[in-house]
């Protein structure tokens, strides 16, 4: 998907409009191929303070809707921190790192299909994404299915090697508080 491409997908004419939850969400849960100078453009134009919190309340989202996967969580966990580490550094090459996570993260997440689904009810098993597994957890709710998740093949996720300044770190937790 090329800058065009993805400003139509996410639906902003430039990257000053990506500062909505549903602009990031879209983004993260896409199945396709992303240019990384098409996510450049954006994330070097966007409100980095706004970001980091869309960042926040996105995982937090997500993270609260997981089946009970106390490792997944604590990837996710570390995933958010390492974002916003790199979305409050601001120079320029933590923006070129901030993008190669977001779409390691995104195809991690959105498009490798390593969660193990099945349907206690008909005993079909199917093999989603991280983010359908989650769609279908949530879904559980309002159309009665019961599945069982198996998302062991997905713990071998790390996060790339980002440095972030305790300062930082203690800064990021009190915004917390």
């Amino acid at each position: 998907m090329n800058k065009e491409e993805l400003y139509e997908f996410l639906d902003i004419e430039d990257p000053s409009d990506f500062r909505y939850f549903e602009n990031f969400s879209a983004y993260i849960e896409c199945d396709e191929n992303i240019e990384d100078n098409a996510l450049y453009g954006i994330l070097k134009e966007a409100d980095r303070d706004l970001l980091s919190e869309i960042v926040k309340n996105y995982f937090n989202e997500i993270i609260d809707a997981l089946p009970d996967e106390g490792e997944l969580i604590g990837i996710f966990d570390v995933e958010q921190t390492a974002l916003r580490g790199m979305l409050r550094s601001g120079d320029e090459s933590s923006l070129g790192l901030l993008v190669e996570e977001l779409e390691r993260f995104r195809n991690y997440y959105s498009v490798d299909r390593e969660v193990e689904v099945k349907n206690l009810k008909d005993g079909s098993t199917d093999m989603m994404s991280i983010c359908d597994a989650v769609f279908t957890a949530r879904g559980e709710k309002f159309d009665g299915s019961e599945h069982s998740f198996n998302f062991n093949s997905c713990l071998s996720y790390s996060v790339d090697e980002y440095a972030m300044s305790f300062s930082d770190m203690l800064e990021l937790e009190e915004e917390e508080e």
